[in-house]
């Protein structure tokens, strides 16, 4: 699917257990059964160039490897790979080692798409904080999927992702032609914003749009 996990940033401290878990789940799953067959030949060359290229470049297949039709996680993997920098769409994992949240929200925005993200964490506020630091039009927290069932809520694809909105209000909208008509209920006989400007009304524009726009103590001084 379109918004299935591509690659993951997983912190130090929990890497090692981490790549062992997705392991042993990944090497379980049988091909055709488990996990469905590719569709094109395009796409198989996709998925084949995309491991070979990581394979090439020093990562390591934990689990499988071989056959682009079976699940493949990758580890060792960096930005210098295909399958961190691209759209695989396929049955591989690649799982970088990353220092901190910090880093792993530098990395997962460091590309050109932007579709769906998840963060998944056994404290629910710091991944609500991550969820906002990362440039995705979805972001969901401790499960991959749970956005498709948000019906009532737009879903956009940000940077190169996505050909629009779905879901709610913008769904609809975005179909729409919007117009703005704006009718002055004071129509005085010389405009304040046309013409001829003169050095009081300048500064009186300027005092006025510094007080509607500014904040703080800009605005109390209107300068």
């Amino acid at each position: 699917m379109c918004v299935s996990v591509e690659r993951a940033y997983v912190e130090s401290a929990v890497y090692d257990r981490f790549v062992a878990a997705v392991t042993a789940k990944v090497t379980a799953l049988r091909a055709g059964t488990d996990i469905g067959r590719l569709t094109s030949s395009d796409q198989h060359e996709v998925v084949r160039r995309h491991i070979e290229d990581a394979l090439g470049r020093g990562a390591t297949a934990v689990a499988g490897g071989r056959d682009v039709e079976s699940p493949t996680v990758l580890v060792g993997v960096d930005h210098d790979m295909l399958c961190m920098t691209e759209e695989t769409f396929g049955p591989t994992l690649p799982i970088m080692r990353v220092a901190d949240e910090h880093e792993a929200v530098r990395l997962a925005n460091a590309s050109r798409y932007g579709l769906s993200a998840v963060v998944f964490s056994g404290d629910r506020r710091r991944a609500e904080r991550l969820a906002r630091r990362i440039d995705a039009g979805a972001v969901n927290i401790n499960d991959v999927f749970a956005n498709l069932f948000t019906l009532a809520l737009p879903q956009a694809g940000w940077k190169e992702s996505g050909i629009g909105a779905r879901g709610g209000r913008d769904a609809v909208t975005k179909f729409c032609r919007p117009q703005a008509i704006v009718a002055a209920r004071l129509t005085p006989r010389s405009e304040l914003t046309w013409y001829p400007y003169t050095p009081a009304r300048r500064a009186l524009v300027r005092h006025v749009s510094r007080f509607l726009g500014a904040r703080g103590l800009r605005r109390r001084l209107g300068s």
